[in-house]
C-alpha cells in the first residue's frame, strides 16, 4: 500500500515538474518575444530623434539665411557681421537670434508685391 501510494506521488510530482518545465518554456518564449520587440522599438525610436536632429539642424540653418536675405533687403551693408535680435539689438553671433510672434516684417510701401493675398496655403504632394 505504501509503495503504490510513493508511486502516485512520485507520478503527481513527475506530472507537476513536467507542466511547470512546459510553462517556463513558454515565459521564455514570451520573455524573448518582448525583448526583440522593445528592441525593434528603441531602434526605431532612436532613428527617429536622429531624424528630428537633423530636421533641427536643418530648419536652424534655413532661419539664417532667412535672416540674412531680410537683412540684406532691409539694406544693411554686411549681413554677417549685423544681425537683429527681437529687442532690435545689434549682435555679431547668429546663436543670439531669436523669434518672436509679435515680429512682423513690412516690406517698403513702394514695393509692390505679386503675391496673392486671398491664395491658399501650399502643401506638397506626396506623390
Amino acid at each position: 500500500m505504501k509503495y503504490r501510494e510513493s508511486q502516485t506521488d512520485a507520478e503527481v510530482l513527475c506530472q507537476h515538474i513536467a507542466q511547470l518545465q512546459e510553462r517556463n518554456a513558454h515565459l521564455q518564449d514570451s520573455l524573448s518575444a518582448e525583448t526583440r520587440i522593445k528592441l525593434d522599438l528603441f531602434s526605431a525610436l532612436g532613428d527617429v530623434k536622429r531624424q528630428l536632429e537633423l530636421a533641427n539642424c536643418a530648419i536652424k540653418e534655413k532661419d539664417r539665411e532667412l535672416l540674412t536675405a531680410l537683412q540684406v533687403f532691409n539694406g544693411h551693408s554686411s549681413p554677417t557681421n549685423h544681425l537683429i535680435d527681437t529687442n532690435n539689438n545689434p549682435t555679431a553671433s547668429p546663436s543670439s537670434v531669436f523669434y518672436s510672434p509679435s515680429t512682423t516684417i513690412t516690406p517698403p510701401p513702394n514695393a509692390a508685391s505679386n503675391l496673392d493675398p486671398n491664395a491658399q496655403d501650399f502643401c506638397l504632394s506626396n506623390n
